[in-house]
């Protein structure tokens, strides 16, 4: 991650200028005109009266192996850093970055932004809860914390029952939101602390939902579409309800890059 830019575990936030933050709105959205605007961002921004107040902000983003969940995160905690004086810390397994990690164009390694995100590696579910627990010792709070393959954390345990890993799982997650909440309060700002959360998954959709859903605001789901490098990313559940429309994005990872690819509207008949 040295040739992102990025700092490793015992990286300090760095200040950077100021930028203008953009929102977008998706009751009346417009397709982005450049990849500077990453496909999460495109789903994820809305007007701040139109965020859900059951708790914390918390996001989880699901998909099958190799659709480029990480490069997704990591274009995400770009944007996040490039907005103003925000910093991002990236949670991740030191294997995470083995693979490609895909960025749009417009990223320029040597950039500033980068110093604004923290990679932090964790190896495990005690490793994670003990950095959650010590959370308000930073200097300086993120905006926005990202757990790459959370889940992953706990294979560890699945040699326990299935229920006893859950409990550990939703313990993970209690100290999580109390972490962001913590982060939240000291903003004093509607933009407070975000939380994404990302997993894989084999099947049809998330992994342990009934676990996750307890905590996770907003789920977004990733398809592949024809070939191995075109996806799409839509939001499947949201505490808002079903929604008469949802916008679907896509994307292709191609020529070492992330490419946005334009969205659709879904219309709902209830």
């Amino acid at each position: 991650m040295e040739g992102l830019g990025t700092r490793t575990d015992e990286a300090r936030f760095v200040h950077g200028r100021e930028s203008v933050a953009q929102q977008v709105s998706l009751s009346n959205v417009e397709a982005p005109q450049s990849d500077k605007l990453s496909v999460l961002d495109f789903l994820m921004s809305r007007p701040l009266s139109e965020r859900p107040s059951l708790g914390p902000d918390t996001a989880l983003l699901s998909g099958p192996h190799r659709c480029g969940k990480t490069s997704l995160l990591l274009q995400l905690a770009y944007n996040i850093a490039a907005q103003g004086s925000n910093f991002v810390v990236f949670i991740c397994k030191p294997r995470n970055f083995d693979s490609d990690i895909y960025l749009t164009q417009d990223v320029d390694s040597s950039s500033e932004i980068l110093d604004r995100i923290q990679i932090k590696y964790v190896h495990d579910d005690e490793e994670l809860r003990k950095f959650f627990a010590a959370f308000h010792m930073h200097i300086t709070l993120p905006t926005t914390l990202i757990v790459d393959d959370f889940l992953d954390f706990f294979q560890g345990c699945d040699t326990i029952q299935q229920t006893s890993r859950g409990l550990v799982i939703a313990k993970t997650l209690c100290l999580a939101h109390s972490a962001i909440s913590y982060a939240s309060e000291q903003y004093k700002t509607p933009a407070s602390c975000r939380l994404i959360l990302s997993d894989s998954h084999s099947g049809d959709g998330p992994r342990l939902s009934y676990i996750m859903k307890r905590w996770i605001n907003q789920t977004f789901v990733i398809k592949a579409v024809h070939d191995t490098s075109t996806f799409t990313l839509e939001l499947q559940s949201s505490p808002m309800g079903p929604q008469k429309e949802n916008v679907v994005a896509k994307y292709v990872l191609s020529q070492n890059h992330l490419r946005f690819d334009g969205w659709d509207v879904l219309h709902r008949n209830h």
